[in-house]
């Protein structure tokens, strides 16, 4: 019975250490956010203008953080972000 509450003790511990993480610079599967890009990158590819992002609207894709000045812009980076997306070049 005691080997038990630990287990159970530790998932508890386990899931609110997850679930602090994510929105502290994590995504949900845990994954470490590297930036945030601040501009709405559809405006600066589609418009050729600079845009500031809403933190309201945002999109965590491959370890950034996209913020968007409309919802529209958001749902259009959603339908292909590979086009949007920052390119890393891994070495």
């Amino acid at each position: 019975m005691l080997r038990l509450s630990f287990i159970l003790a530790s998932a508890a511990g386990l899931a609110a250490c997850a679930q602090h993480r994510v929105g502290d610079g994590y995504d949900a599967a845990g994954e470490p956010i590297l930036a945030t890009v601040p501009y709405d990158v559809v405006a600066l590819l589609d418009e050729r203008t600079e845009r500031l992002g809403d933190e309201v609207h945002f999109v965590v894709y491959d370890h950034f953080r996209y913020t968007f000045d409309q919802p529209e812009a958001m749902r259009q980076f959603e339908a292909d972000p590979e086009r949007y997306a920052v390119q890393r070049i891994e070495a």
